[in-house]
């Protein structure tokens, strides 16, 4: 059982954070006519981590009651990607304005578009941060389903 709090706990860190971002870029989105393009590339990046998460809880939830279940210790196996997942995240986070709060509700993400009238990042940067993304969702997908 604590096998699983701590993948439970390891996630649900992720999916904050990523929650979070994706509120800021969707105002971002708003406002920033000119780089939607990359916002957008963002955003689905991020969406799928998320997805990919989610699922991930979901496997947690199913096999929880058995510490030494397979499922299970592939997940724990992973926990080095979460971590490195999570602190890529916080870079994009940072990189964009955003002050990351464990205790805040993702939805109720406000940036002062005032301070940040515009998109901080050029597309070079918005590439390198999606192909990142991408490459801890396929990470942590490969990890679902072993």
């Amino acid at each position: 059982m604590a096998e699983a709090l701590g993948v439970a706990a390891s996630v649900i860190g992720v999916l904050q954070i990523t929650g979070t971002i994706i509120a800021a870029c969707v105002g971002y989105f708003k406002k920033a006519k000119k780089v939607r393009k990359d916002i957008s590339h963002i955003m689905k990046a991020l969406s799928g981590v998320e997805d990919v998460l989610e699922d991930l809880l979901k496997v947690v939830d199913e096999h929880k009651q058995d510490p030494y279940d397979n499922y299970l210790q592939n997940l724990k196996s992973l926990s080095s990607t979460f971590n490195s997942c999570e602190e890529a995240i916080k870079k994009i986070a940072e990189s964009l304005g955003i002050t990351i709060d464990p205790t805040s509700d993702p939805a109720n993400t406000n940036i002062n578009l005032r301070e940040r009238a515009t998109w901080p990042l050029k597309e070079k940067e918005t590439k390198n941060i999606v192909s990142e993304v991408d490459n801890y969702q396929k990470k942590n997908r490969h990890g679902a389903i072993s």
